[in-house]
């Protein structure tokens, strides 16, 4: 997993100096200091509560987004996913609707995006048929090679209970009568 420089000094504070909740400086943790938000280490990065505070760099945040969504060991998780592995080791104002937008504009995800399409509905089971060439369906397949007896047609008839087809030779010019 990839981890971000500086998250090695997170779990505790070394020297520096530390602002509270109310924006008073100090430059010791004393017991009054449980409150603590923001800190600076000595890095240069600002720490609010154990993640790295990204200033407003828009250009930064787009790195960080597509660090975590858009490299070949990531495979381009949605957006949940995303805003959670960057909600892990960074912090900046507008966090959700930045990622949102990264993800929402990522060409890779957009070309391979599934439909999501709701149910046409409850399914209605298909009555099956309880005597052989009960229910038939009929095909015509036309425009044939003419055959020795001028056949330039088939009549396709298949059973549905047993799934048997039979193939009529036929011409296309028989009527509806000729062939019923």
């Amino acid at each position: 997993m990839f981890t971000p420089v500086g998250m090695t000094t997170l779990g505790r504070p070394g020297r520096g100096c530390y602002i509270g909740t109310s924006g008073s400086m100090s430059t010791s943790i004393g017991e009054g200091a449980r409150d603590v938000d923001y800190c600076l280490i000595a890095d240069g990065l600002v720490i609010f509560r154990n993640k790295i505070y990204v200033m407003d760099n828009h250009e930064l945040n787009k790195v960080i987004s597509r660090e975590f969504h858009a490299k070949p060991y990531s495979s381009h998780p949605g957006y949940q996913k995303t805003l959670t592995v960057v909600k892990k080791f960074y912090y900046w104002p507008n966090m959700k609707r930045d990622v949102a937008e990264f993800v929402a504009r990522c060409s890779d995800c957009q070309r391979v995006k599934a439909e999501c399409k709701h149910l046409g509905g409850l399914l209605q089971p298909i009555t099956i048929p309880e005597w052989k060439w009960e229910v038939i369906s009929m095909y015509s397949i036309t425009r044939l090679l003419k055959t020795v007896r001028q056949h330039d047609s088939v009549m396709v008839v298949v059973d549905r209970l047993k799934k048997i087809a039979r193939f009529i030779p036929m011409r296309s010019t028989f009527s509806a009568s000729d062939v019923a």
